[in-house]
């Protein structure tokens, strides 16, 4: 939201002093365009946030059960083993 207010603020003050536009022109203009750029620049916000939380995170950044990247993996049944390949098939060794 700040980066929206900062973008918003700068380009009003300068169409203030370039053109004096009346003051309703500029709210008419300016109140739409914070609302439009806080709300598109909230999903790339999240995703920087969420990106920075996880790199700064000691266990990849999992929740409170520690579920990071950082975790064994069970084997897929008895018969499969991950490091061997998928089970025979019908007797084959």
């Amino acid at each position: 939201m700040q980066i929206a207010g900062g973008i918003v603020v700068f380009s009003a003050l300068y169409v203030q002093i370039a053109f004096s536009p009346p003051i309703w022109a500029m709210l008419a203009v300016a109140l739409p365009l914070v609302a439009a750029l806080s709300l598109g620049l909230m999903r790339p916000g999240k995703g920087v946030m969420i990106a920075l939380q996880m790199s700064s995170s000691p266990n990849g950044g999992g929740g409170p059960r520690g579920g990071g990247g950082a975790h064994q993996r069970a084997p897929l049944s008895p018969l499969h083993h991950a490091s061997h390949g998928p089970p025979p098939l019908n007797g084959e060794d």
